[in-house]
């Protein structure tokens, strides 16, 4: 008897153990990134190639002065950020630009801002929440960002009018992001289609994914902690939090874009997405292209599928 006490003592001690190291985990994971928007050099050194970089300060040093900046109330009531640029004079044509987790609207964004002014469109660099100058104790995966992105569309439709027309861009999470927001069902008519870069199915997945890079841990059992830490947190399990199934409801056409060699959200996930993918679809992998490379890695391509959608939503 004494021995099963002592033995059921260690398993609670070990799952009580386990519990606070998930946690600890998931609120490291999902807390605000310490680099920001204005630094010249955020910890992106050693993590992305010197080329994405480069673009990166390139970019933001050509559209420097020429941000207006806006804000919007998010319905849980964060204030967020960000930078609309304008092309022409009484534009109706407007690009939402969303960067994805850890990045930043220059990091992530700017670099196709010559893309979005070719086919003469206003262009948004929204700032997610709990990043840059955008309010939200932690980042929510989608949970909450989606809802934020319906809250941008209505602001660009206060702005520009009833009759303006919106097209989505969005990699890695800002990919997931409006991959969910095209089945929700009150996005605005306005918003016309969405180019995904490198989306993820549902962070289940995406976090099983990441955790096999973590061979210490108990990665079956952190998974499920970490869903219910997610729960917690954001009121969505990983498995809920699910773009695969969102789209199932899209009405609107959609560039579906991968890297063939995305180490970080698997290249498998483009077809499960393109499969459930209700509305019209145009599919496009890129061969030797890593997380987020796309456009380095084939910038001609990318822009001339970029151009057809384009030509699809405006008229």
């Amino acid at each position: 008897m004494k021995r099963m006490l002592l033995s059921a003592g260690i398993l609670l001690a070990a799952a009580a153990g386990t519990g606070v190291i998930s946690r600890k985990y998931y609120l490291q994971f999902v807390k605000r990134p310490s680099h920001h928007i204005l630094d010249p050099d955020p910890e992106r050194h050693g993590v992305l190639p010197v080329e994405y970089i480069e673009q990166a300060k390139q970019a933001k040093d050509a559209l420097a002065g020429r941000e207006e900046i806006m804000h919007v109330i998010a319905e849980d009531g964060a204030v967020m950020e960000g930078l609309l640029y304008r092309t022409a004079e009484n534009n109706k044509k407007v690009v939402i630009a969303f960067h994805g987790y850890q990045g930043g609207c220059y990091w992530d964004m700017a670099r196709f801002a010559p893309m979005y002014e070719k086919l003469n469109c206003d262009y948004l660099l929204i700032q997610e929440r709990a990043h840059e100058n955008s309010e939200g104790p932690r980042v929510t995966f989608g949970v909450k960002e989606k809802r934020d992105g319906i809250v941008w569309c209505r602001e660009i439709i206060r702005r520009y009018g009833e009759d303006v027309q919106i097209l989505m861009h969005g990699v890695s999470m800002g990919a997931a992001t409006i991959l969910c927001m095209s089945g929700e069902a009150d996005l605005p008519v306005q918003v016309k289609g969405i180019a995904a870069d490198c989306g993820y199915c549902n962070m289940y997945e995406e976090t099983d994914n990441v955790l096999k890079k973590i061979p210490e841990l108990p990665r079956k059992i952190m998974l499920e902690l970490i869903s219910m830490w997610s729960v917690v947190y954001t009121g969505s399990s990983l498995e809920a939090l699910s773009p695969e199934n969102a789209v199932k409801h899209a009405r609107i056409p959609a560039l579906l874009i991968h890297g063939e060699k995305d180490a970080l959200v698997p290249h498998y996930m483009q077809a499960r997405i393109a499969n459930a993918y209700a509305g019209e679809k145009t599919v496009m992998s890129v061969p030797g292209a890593a997380h987020v490379m796309s456009w380095l890695k084939d910038p001609v391509q990318y822009e001339q599928k970029f151009t057809e959608l384009a030509e699809k939503c405006f008229d």
